[in-house]
């Protein structure tokens, strides 16, 4: 017969420890009992899954309202409620000449979570004239 008293530590934020105390003695039929043992258990849990990154294959924007600086983007992850989203490149891919900054842009994003796991995504940002601003010459 074995009595077990059972303490655990443990974290649940991405990879953690988790530590397991338990206390046994043993008793036979004749009701000889055993010292008191104590173990404990050392568990590590790895957190090796990818955050991800949720946008549009191509984010269209009207030029007014484009900000280079932007995030047209958002991240999760299995068990990081708060994924660090950053811009890491803008390249300009084609541009429409005139007054106006219109054109498309490729945004590079980077989504890294509590466990050091990271992806790269790239989209496209299309910058659309408004509609008071369409024709030449003005």
């Amino acid at each position: 017969m074995a009595g077990f008293l059972f303490k655990c530590q443990f974290s649940q934020n991405c990879s953690h420890t988790i530590y397991r105390t338990w206390s046994a003695s043993l008793t036979d039929e004749c009701s000889n009992t055993s010292d008191i043992t104590t173990y404990v258990q050392t568990i590590q849990v790895l957190d090796t899954i990818n955050p991800t990154i949720q946008l549009d294959a191509v984010h269209e924007i009207a030029c007014e309202q484009y900000d280079s600086e932007g995030i047209y983007a958002t991240a999760s992850d299995n068990c990081d409620p708060d994924v660090d989203l950053e811009l890491v490149g803008v390249e300009l891919l084609t541009a429409t000449l005139g007054s106006s900054a219109c054109g498309v842009y490729m945004h590079t994003y980077q989504a890294t979570d509590c466990s050091g796991n990271t992806i790269t995504v790239s989209h496209n940002v299309q910058l659309l004239r408004s509609a008071g601003r369409r024709g030449g010459g003005g």
